[in-house]
């Protein structure tokens, strides 16, 4: 089953947030409601209603910081009940606006958090039922932690960008230059 084109950009976004958790020396990026509007656009319209709490944002953080552990190891035994459980802890139901269309989510959580629950939790959801999980990986270039949906035709790119790759591709060529000095 491939991902429609829509879903796989909600899912680049759902990994774009992600990104902003903070982990080892790596800060929290998530860090107002300007960032997860960039990230996620028309997730803040709610706030044009009222005034977005803190507490708001800090749950968004947790909700994300959950998802991350259930699509950067797909394969963990665990993975599906987590999921499910998140189905569960944001009460989300499913919509089929039409014929064709990709299955929407609604949350019983107001606001913001359950606007975003729905869309965040959704893509999570369309990644496992297409099998997309399985190609979310993160950077293994030295220093980036990166997470990537690995689009390329064989899965089997290992960086998150172009800039990572040749900094590692140099990385190695220096690598090998001072071992072939080393044994000469």
């Amino acid at each position: 089953m491939v991902i429609r084109h829509a879903a796989r950009d909600e899912l680049e976004r759902v990994i774009a947030l992600i990104a902003t958790r903070k982990v080892g020396p790596w800060p929290e990026e998530l860090r107002g409601w300007e960032d997860l509007e960039r990230i996620l656009p028309g997730s803040t319209a709610h706030s044009a209603r009222r005034d977005a709490s803190l507490a708001e944002l800090q749950e968004i953080r947790l909700l994300r910081d959950k998802v991350a552990t259930v699509l950067l190891d797909p394969a963990a035994p665990h993975a599906p009940s987590h999921l499910g459980d998140l189905v569960d802890t944001y009460g989300l139901t499913p919509r089929i606006t039409a014929l064709g269309e990709p299955i929407g989510f609604l949350s019983f959580r107001a606001g913001m958090v359950g606007h975003v629950a729905e869309r965040v939790i959704g893509a999570a959801l369309a990644a496992f039922s297409s099998g997309e999980a399985q190609y979310i990986h993160e950077c293994e270039a030295e220093g980036c932690i990166t997470p990537f949906l690995d689009a390329s035709p064989r899965h089997n790119r290992a960086y998150c960008s172009d800039r990572c790759s040749t900094k590692m591709r140099v990385r190695r060529h220096r690598q090998n230059q001072a071992d072939d000095i080393a044994g000469s």
